[in-house]
């Protein structure tokens, strides 16, 4: 298992230590992940960031969005990280 702390900000993005001040400007979730899936996670949100560079279709790229938060709503640390990740979830669906 690998501790991560996933930022949900305009841009999202996992990083190996809390930064601070992060959590007053945006959501920050602690995730304890096995390490198959935080590659996938990688994997996903450099998908996400080339896409969005390449101004690609919203849907797309909120369906991207949707995928990373149900890998990753397991595996959050606090429930309070977990009850934000399903509303990120249940949001605009």
């Amino acid at each position: 298992m690998i501790r991560k702390f996933l930022i949900c900000g305009k841009q999202v993005f996992l990083s190996s230590k809390k930064l601070e001040g992060q959590g007053e400007r945006s959501p920050v979730c602690e995730l304890m992940l096995p390490i198959e899936l935080f590659w996938q996670l990688e994997a996903d949100l450099k998908k996400i960031d080339y896409m969005l560079t390449a101004n690609e279709d919203a849907v797309v790229i909120n369906d991207l969005h949707h995928r990373v938060y149900m890998k990753a709503v397991k595996y959050a640390v606090h429930e309070k990280d977990r009850t934000f990740l399903y509303e990120k979830i249940h949001a605009k669906r």
